[in-house]
């Protein structure tokens, strides 16, 4: 088996990791490939690929690394049909990627205006429930260049599903963002890392996150807020309770106060894109 490194785009922050298979060689089951720049690999991501015949490429980019400028170091994996495991070291490869810059949307709806505070679902109003309608109906705005208020969102989702207000606790659960994405015609996609949420932000889309104890919630609650445009590794939130915590923040904090609560977690994870 050969491993090497070529297309290497130091601006564009990516190069192709390229493994063939000897045409006499044992038989290749499944390539990974770990790729870091940061020490202690901070910012490792793997690359799982199978072989595509005798010669498989694997492409990387920085937006999986927190799209940082530096050496990137390189190890590839290989397993074969007879459970045996090569490993290879490709050594660093140098990236400077631009700093690649999405304008953020800033349509914002409060949870808390007078207008809807005191309407009641259920167990709870809106004023202290409704951040996930309120921040799908900023995200639904945006998007679709149409206004979409809170309290529309709310009644879909009060009526039409299980998933607002409908037990003894209060708040919205992840079924609820993406039948209500579905239902303005848009799709939505669960996210799990934070090269995930990096990629979706880069290409544009709006991402919704809940979060836990943090700048923007108390324990023991927990809170939805809004994620559009990227710099650097930060993205611009949009928080429906206080706008006051509008502004820029970095992609690695926000991951790091994620929710960890059923309700938020009950498809996988707490975070999800929403694209058209």
């Amino acid at each position: 088996t050969q491993t090497y490194i070529t297309n290497v785009n130091s601006e564009a922050g990516s190069f192709t990791v390229v493994v063939d298979q000897a045409p006499q060689g044992r038989q290749i089951q499944k390539i990974r490939v770990a790729v870091w720049s940061e020490s202690n690999q901070g910012n490792l991501s793997w690359y799982d690929a199978t072989p595509t015949g005798t010669h498989t490429e694997v492409n990387v980019s920085t937006v999986n690394h927190k799209n940082l400028a530096g050496n990137y170091t390189t190890h590839v994996y290989v397993d074969y049909t007879d459970n045996t495991v090569e490993g290879f070291n490709l050594g660093q490869t140098t990236l400077s990627p631009r700093n690649r810059r999405v304008e953020p949307q800033t349509t914002y709806y409060s949870q808390r205006d007078p207008r809807w505070a005191s309407k009641w679902y259920g167990v709870s109003n809106m004023d202290q429930s409704g951040c996930v309608p309120t921040s799908l109906a900023m995200t639904f705005t945006d998007i679709l260049g149409t206004t979409v208020a809170p309290t529309t969102v709310a009644d879909y989702l009060y009526y039409n599903t299980n998933s607002f207000n409908k037990t003894s606790v209060a708040g919205t659960d992840a079924e609820g963002i993406v039948s209500a994405s579905k239902n303005w015609g848009l799709k939505s996609n669960m996210l799990s890392s934070i090269s995930s949420i990096a990629s979706a932000l880069l290409s544009g889309q709006h991402v919704l996150a809940a979060v836990g104890a943090s700048q923007f919630i108390n324990y023991p609650y927990t809170h939805e807020i809004v994620l559009h445009g990227y710099d650097n590794g930060k993205t611009y939130v949009r928080d429906p309770f206080n706008a006051a915590n509008n502004g820029w923040y970095s992609l690695d904090y926000i991951h790091g106060v994620k929710s960890t609560d059923p309700m938020d977690t009950k498809l996988g994870a707490p975070f999800f894109s929403i694209f058209a």
